[in-house]
């Protein structure tokens, strides 16, 4: 049973709350997150805004059981599932080769992107997006779970995930934090957006294109200019009391390590409110929480200061959700490193001919490596400077290499 005291709507952070045993849950079919008394206000809601996973197919099933990359149909149409090029992406993207609009019992859902243009990627990947309109609608995961079925995907990862709260005074915080007089546990920096008259309308904490950010803005605003009533409907049917105009959301947008950091997670929970709450908590945790500087002057330790949240978690009653500290331990990533350098002195020493030392069959592997283990800058930068860093290393691989060519021996003794 879940259960939520009533929030002053003037500060999230009031002590003001009705005593437990006077409330009632009122969840029901994954939908309301927390209902309390009819007279008492429910500040917060939580959403999945975004849903975007990497799949597989070529599992001899559903309705790409007999997909041909040479003989690309325009429809792959069963019973209930429905995927046509799609308008815009049917001739492909960047990325991939094609583009499908996927329809289920008639209603378009997502997108599918198949067929990669990269040679060093697996030809049976793809990736689909669930639309956003879909998400605000109850159950989701199980309209998923049947469209992946039947045309005959597999989830490899979840490429991205963004998880939202709407409310109030997410931008009220921000402003103490932006003027100082709060500080971020966290080390990820943080700006904002403002308008000609210098009033904060939205902030965003890290890296837009790092594992995990944080964005506020004013949503409600957006939504009045915007084809988006499913939202202000969803937050009316879910008995959100704030006032459209005056609904701010904060934002979380995680990827695929960051999701991967989440013990045991479970997409199909995603329309539990209950769930995404614990989610979005144990994920802020350590990143986006602020502590008052003056508390900083007696004690400089961070990580002893009270820590104010921007939703008051001690207010909802959640379940425990496990955030892993590392996803792959360092001497994994450390391995993987090693490999890449071999593997670049190697090309660098002509070990690997080919015309083009950039589009060479093994520069791909090393490059998909850097992928998988999320060191992609790191790569990039050590190709630049390994010719020159690596300059003594090369030369001796290189001779080395010329040796037992021409006399059929290696330097290295193979008995043990």
């Amino acid at each position: 049973m879940t259960n939520l005291n009533g929030f002053s709507n003037i500060c999230p952070f009031s002590n003001i709350c009705p005593s437990r045993g006077d409330l009632t849950s009122n969840r029901y079919n994954r939908g309301q997150l927390y209902k309390a008394q009819d007279s008492a206000p429910i500040n917060y809601i939580f959403s999945v805004d975004w849903f975007e996973a990497n799949c597989l197919h070529g599992l001899n099933k559903g309705l790409l059981k007999d997909f041909d990359i040479d003989d690309v149909q325009e429809v792959y149409e069963g019973f209930h599932t429905c995927i046509r090029k799609d308008i815009k992406t049917g001739a492909g993207t960047k990325i991939y080769k094609y583009g499908f609009d996927v329809s289920f019992n008639g209603q378009s859902i997502g997108l599918l992107l198949m067929c990669p243009r990269q040679s060093f990627r697996d030809e049976y990947s793809c990736s689909f997006k669930v639309y956003n309109h879909i998400l605000y609608q109850k159950s989701w995961p199980l309209i998923v779970d049947s469209v992946l079925d039947d045309i005959g995907l597999r989830i490899n990862n979840f490429t991205r995930i963004d998880i939202a709260c709407d409310g109030s005074g997410f931008l009220n915080k921000y402003k103490l934090l932006n003027e100082g007089i709060y500080q971020n546990v966290g080390r990820a920096g943080h700006c904002n957006y403002q308008t000609g008259k210098n009033v904060i309308t939205g902030f965003d904490i890290g890296s837009k294109k790092s594992d995990k950010s944080c964005t506020g803005y004013r949503k409600g605003k957006t939504l009045l200019s915007s084809n988006k009533k499913y939202i202000s409907d969803y937050w009316e049917a879910n008995g959100l009391t704030t006032p459209t105009a005056s609904v701010e959301r904060l934002e979380l947008k995680l990827k695929n390590k960051a999701i991967k950091s989440i013990v045991s997670f479970d997409y199909q929970r995603l329309s539990d409110q209950v769930y995404l709450a614990s989610i979005m908590k144990s994920q802020l945790n350590g990143f986006f929480q602020l502590v008052k500087n003056s508390s900083l002057k007696k004690d400089s330790n961070i990580t002893r200061a009270k820590k104010l949240d921007l939703i008051p978690w001690s207010k909802l009653e959640l379940i425990n959700v496990i955030k892993m500290k590392k996803i792959k331990k360092p001497s994994t990533i450390w391995a993987a490193k090693r490999y890449i350098t071999f593997g670049l002195q190697r090309i660098h020493a002509e070990c690997e001919l080919n015309e083009n030392l950039f589009d060479n069959p093994e520069m791909k592997k090393l490059h998909a490596i850097a992928e998988e283990y999320q060191i992609v800058s790191w790569f990039n930068s050590l190709k630049k400077r390994i010719a020159e860093r690596d300059k003594a290393q090369i030369s001796e691989i290189k001779y080395n290499r010329k040796e037992f060519i021409a006399s059929g021996k290696t330097l290295y003794s193979t008995n043990h």
